[in-house]
């Protein structure tokens, strides 16, 4: 029943089996509105985690309304799955008839996909190309949206979950791309365990499965100038975008989605920061 509460009017969440009403917040959660209403009528607790503090652990339990009964669904470690179909297919239309759009992602189960290929693009960058369920299958990622991952690493009580942006888009069927940057224990004075999550990408071999969440996020650009923010649409023609070092690669997504469609004449300006030249994610495509 929870995600039929999932409007800017009636807005429920669920939390480690929580559910709370959000509604009365929205106005004043710090992130906005949209971030919120995001993930409206699901269980976002990985992500409530991952992202907030003790005090916001307090403010949320004022909004506390029951708990969750049953199950949603889940998948095996085939990439099958035992949930509502509805959950792993969608509609589409195409020329006045209906066509099914099969989409891998899920945002209320997480999904396992098998490591296909893994390239090293530089002494710290690797590719890892992950298999769909069918070469038929899309991943289902809206441009501008990411995705969780979420894995078990030696020496950690609690799962380990990190964003990530893929670098391919809705029109590649049968895999997808993350390009990441490796940081290793030892590397840097400041982070002496380097990345939890992708030094355990970078120690996956070929066969190997990971856990995926999504798609997430409060911002799509629809092409040709038109964003989806939250519940609401703009337009705009010239766009500007800040990333800093392996921040590139939700830009990069957008900018492919632009570039594959002749009639969008959106206007993009890029600023990239990064500590060195070798640091530079994507930097031949780019």
């Amino acid at each position: 029943q929870v995600e039929a509460h999932s409007s800017a009017t009636d807005c429920w969440i669920v939390v480690k089996g929580r559910v709370y009403d959000a509604t009365s917040w929205l106005d004043d959660h710090p992130g906005g509105a949209g971030a919120i209403l995001a993930h409206a009528g699901s269980d976002v607790s990985d992500e409530f985690e991952l992202i907030h503090s003790s005090r916001a652990w307090g403010v949320l339990e004022k909004y506390y309304v029951g708990d969750v009964i049953g199950a949603v669904g889940s998948t095996d470690m085939n990439g099958g799955i035992d949930g509502d179909a509805s959950d792993y297919y969608t509609l589409g239309v195409e020329s006045g008839t209906k066509s099914v759009t099969k989409t891998a992602l899920s945002r209320s189960v997480k999904r396992s996909f098998k490591l296909l290929e893994k390239k090293e693009l530089s002494h710290d960058v690797r590719l890892f190309r992950f298999g769909l369920p069918s070469p038929d299958h899309e991943l289902g990622l809206p441009t501008g949206n990411h995705i969780f991952l979420h894995a078990e690493v030696e020496g950690e009580e609690e799962t380990v979950v990190r964003p990530y942006t893929p670098t391919t888009n809705n029109n590649q069927l049968g895999y997808f791309d993350l390009v990441i940057k490796v940081y290793f224990a030892n590397a840097h004075p400041r982070f002496p365990n380097g990345g939890l999550m992708s030094q355990h990408l970078n120690g996956i071999k070929i066969g190997d499965r990971i856990e995926v969440k999504g798609p997430f996020g409060h911002i799509e650009y629809q092409g040709r100038g038109a964003f989806q923010i939250a519940k609401q649409r703009t337009n705009a023609a010239h766009v500007g975008l800040i990333c800093g070092g392996t921040g590139i690669t939700p830009a990069y997504q957008m900018i492919q989605t632009a570039l594959r469609d002749d009639s969008d004449e959106t206007c993009f300006y890029l600023l990239l920061a990064n500590q060195t030249e070798d640091d530079i994610l994507l930097r031949s495509d780019l």
